[in-house]
């Protein structure tokens, strides 16, 4: 059963991702501008999520947090650059890397729920 917080961060992967389809659209459809500022939007976004993220015992290990940063700037310069095909590569590899961000998320809150668990040995009745 998810906890609420849980429940609250699997929807905030989904609408990154989701947010991340709309851009990926618009650039397709050579929407730069539209793009742009969606774009922004969505980095933002995720930035607060990672900061939250970090700040809670919940966080990914750092290594893919580095990776999600570096492809937003990467899909940011191909935005700037009105490259259709480098964004539509870039964008792949960050559905793909916030995919696994949530796995390791959803991983990491499971194990943190788990630690105040302890198999309690019965005891002897006087």
């Amino acid at each position: 059963m998810e906890t609420e917080s849980q429940n609250s961060s699997n929807k905030n992967h989904r609408e990154l991702a989701n947010d991340l389809s709309e851009i990926e659209w618009r650039v397709s459809q050579r929407l730069f501008p539209g793009a742009r500022a969606r774009f922004f939007q969505l980095r933002r976004a995720l930035e607060q999520h990672l900061a939250a993220e970090e700040r809670s015992l919940t966080s990914p290990p750092p290594s893919t947090n580095v990776a999600l940063r570096r492809l937003v700037r990467k899909a940011a310069d191909a935005i700037d650059a009105r490259d259709v095909q480098s964004f539509s590569l870039v964008a792949s590899d960050l559905h793909e890397a916030l995919w696994i961000h949530a796995r390791q998320v959803k991983a990491a809150s499971s194990e943190v729920s788990n630690w105040g668990v302890e198999t309690a040995k019965p005891q002897p009745q006087n």
